[in-house]
């Protein structure tokens, strides 16, 4: 949480999977158990949240996964809707997020 300081830096602790729905929208948009969001984090902070290098990995692989959700909804796709596009390809998949983010920044897959 951001009233966690160690160091004099924020901390925050970033979920390796959240919970249902498989897609990092909850965590990115919401937030996770009382915590801020992602976003909202980036646009308070800029990188300088992101302090230990699994906190950057993370954030780096998530973000082409929310950067595919955002290309969809540029393009006229409701969010909802693009999510459950990414959910379906992990479900018949039996892809985790981390697979689909292999696949997706290899160019195996395109979305959308």
């Amino acid at each position: 949480m951001l009233d966690d300081v160690f160091n004099g830096k924020t901390q925050i602790r970033i979920f390796a999977q959240p919970p249902a729905p498989p897609t990092p929208t909850p965590q990115w948009t919401q937030g996770l158990s009382g915590q801020p969001s992602i976003q909202s984090l980036e646009d308070q902070y800029g990188v300088s949240w992101r302090q230990s290098p699994k906190e950057k990995t993370f954030f780096s692989r998530r973000k082409v996964i929310i950067d595919c959700i955002r290309t969809a909804i540029s393009r006229g796709e409701f969010s909802a809707s693009a999510v459950v596009r990414l959910e379906t390809l992990c479900a018949n998949g039996g892809w985790s997020l981390s697979q689909l983010y292999k696949r997706l920044n290899k160019k195996e897959l395109i979305f959308p």
